[in-house]
């Protein structure tokens, strides 16, 4: 992001994804809303004031990703706060994939078991279609047999059973 791509959007409230963590658990998500202050610096970033945990601090632009409409600001940066309005933020080394996980998203360690299980179980022609499976989360069972079907993956859904 440039200096002055915040601009329109000082003195609004937004919200960062991902969310705040303190204490190692991300903030709720009734109390991710941020008063965005202002700018600083020539080429810097933005200050961020969370009203509700007491907590704010610098965001520099190049730890920011993208703002999404209407009150997004998406970061490649993890913002932990804390104690005596600590607020501090940790760079991503894995890259866009790894980084980010939806509010409603929590991955559950015996879930990854039984997926990586299952996968390893799986013909390799079928992983293709298995990612596209992932992307497309809220299909319904016949939409998820339809789409195997379609792609030759004869066993639909009862392949995810547990």
């Amino acid at each position: 992001m440039k200096k002055g791509s915040f601009q329109d959007n000082i003195e609004k409230i937004v919200r960062l994804l991902p969310r705040p963590m303190m204490n190692g658990k991300l903030i709720a998500k009734s109390r991710n809303f941020g008063l965005l202050v202002e700018e600083y610096g020539e080429e810097d970033g933005i200050v961020v004031l969370n009203k509700i945990t007491h907590h704010g601090g610098k965001i520099p632009y190049d730890s920011i990703r993208k703002w999404q409409e209407p009150d997004m600001v998406i970061l490649s940066a993890q913002v932990n706060v804390g104690k005596d309005g600590l607020f501090e933020l940790n760079q991503f080394l894995d890259g866009p994939e790894t980084e980010m996980m939806s509010e409603e998203e929590e991955i559950l360690p015996e879930r990854l078991n039984f997926v990586e299980t299952a996968l390893r179980q799986c013909p390799r022609e079928h992983i293709p279609v298995l990612k596209e499976l992932l992307i497309r989360g809220t299909m319904e069972r016949g939409e998820i047999d339809g789409f195997c079907a379609t792609n030759g993956i004869p066993m639909g859904h009862k392949f995810f059973r547990d």
